[in-house]
């Protein structure tokens, strides 16, 4: 009896324990908010007093926090100039950055998001309030990502974005045109939970996660400024769980093909090998609308500068090597300039002797045009082993080796 009691007592308790998680993965459920859009913030600087600090920007939407790296500055302006993602929530539109020093809180600023334009890219100075006056923040933000936006579903969509591009055309008279871009989908990936990132010098814009597919639909619709026509459309797939590219592609404006379907093959970062994956690929339709007086115009003025371009170091290894490479072809010159002086100096008969004869023969059958295949020795002369038709130097190595 005193068995049945124990086994009736740890059921009853074992019981109740499964109730209570089910319930409360239940009300996890219905608490949990759906992802609204993804809020891209690129952040580039901060105007603030002449006085050595230890900055730091974080910002904060709703649970979603990210925060930058310390910069030391004694400048008036602060460059950080780093990218953030920050997902949105429904009910969770107030972005707040904060502003801080080694010595504490510095200052505050709260943003309405719903005020703020969907799928485009806003330059914004944040106004911090705090301790220290006159201190502003200037980012990039851009909201993004919405599933249910500039979705295409039909033939409809598609004459419609079209009509609205012409509509911009007709009614724009500063930028030099416009760009729409329809992202259909990928294939061949070697990632799933992917999306698609589509970048114009500092218009920065994405579609929505695809989850659990290497082949993600996103069929989304996107639309540009254009106030240059040499500027190079940068599209790349970023895989979400491990925040990297899956690959990458740069499309130059003036090589589209208005209203063709292209599969573009995806390359990795460094644009000289395919991606990893199956034949990864992805399908775009882009149209551009601009005006060639305009364009004309802004190719005499400098070009727009990317804020997010960091200025490339000087890598001492590399440098080294370039040297050593320029050491190296300059003695070769020099020992080939010196062999030829030798072999005009009748030192020797012989080597003098097959000299003229060369010469005779090159100068009889030389011609101008032929001047730039001289250039080709000495990438004959250093090629890499592997295109070596006949390696004489192996084949005399083996003959000495040989036993008699």
């Amino acid at each position: 009896m005193l068995c049945w009691y124990n086994f009736k007592v740890f059921f009853n308790r074992f019981q109740f324990i499964l109730s209570n998680s089910a319930k409360n993965i239940s009300q996890t459920r219905m608490s949990r908010k759906n992802k609204v859009a993804t809020v891209t913030i690129a952040l580039i600087d901060a105007t603030i007093d002449d006085k050595l600090r230890f900055l730091q920007c974080r910002f904060r939407l709703g649970v979603e926090k990210c925060k930058s790296k310390v910069v030391k500055s004694n400048s008036p302006k602060v460059k950080w100039q780093e990218l953030f993602n920050l997902n949105m929530y429904e009910d969770q539109f107030m972005l707040e950055t904060t502003l801080l020093d080694k010595d504490g809180f510095l200052g505050r600023n709260l943003l309405d998001l719903s005020a703020l334009e969907k799928e485009k890219t806003h330059q914004l100075k944040l106004d911090i309030e705090g301790d220290v006056a006159d201190v502003k923040i200037f980012i990039l933000l851009t909201i993004s990502g919405t599933p249910l936006l500039n979705t295409v579903t039909e033939l409809e969509d598609v004459n419609n974005a079209q009509k609205i591009l012409e509509v911009k055309e007709e009614n724009n008279s500063t930028e030099v045109g416009w760009l729409s871009v329809i992202v259909f989908g990928a294939k061949g990936l070697c990632a799933q939970d992917c999306y698609c990132v589509l970048k114009l010098i500092n218009n920065r814009l994405q579609t929505h996660t695809e989850y659990k597919t290497c082949d993600p639909s996103w069929m989304k619709i996107f639309t540009f400024e254009i106030t240059d026509i040499t500027s190079t459309l940068e599209i790349s797939i970023v895989d979400e769980k491990k925040v990297e590219e899956v690959g990458k592609i740069y499309v130059p404006l003036f090589r589209i093909k208005n209203g063709v379907k292209v599969w573009y093959a995806l390359k990795d970062h460094t644009q000289r090998e395919r991606a990893k994956g199956n034949n990864p690929r992805i399908l775009l339709e882009m149209r551009t609308s601009w005006h060639l007086t305009r364009a004309a115009i802004r190719m005499v003025n400098p070009k727009e500068t990317d804020l997010l371009a960091t200025n490339v170091k000087v890598d001492r290894r590399l440098f080294a090597r370039n040297i050593n490479r320029a050491r190296v072809v300059t003695k070769w010159t020099l020992d080939t300039l010196k062999l030829i002086k030798t072999c005009f100096e009748w030192e020797s008969r012989k080597s003098n002797v097959t000299a003229l004869i060369i010469w005779i023969i090159f100068c009889y059958f030389f011609k101008i045009w032929m001047l730039p295949l001289l250039l080709l020795i000495p990438f004959i002369k250093y090629r890499p082993q592997k295109y070596v038709l006949i390696n004489c130097k192996y084949i005399l190595l083996q003959m000495i080796t040989l036993p008699i």
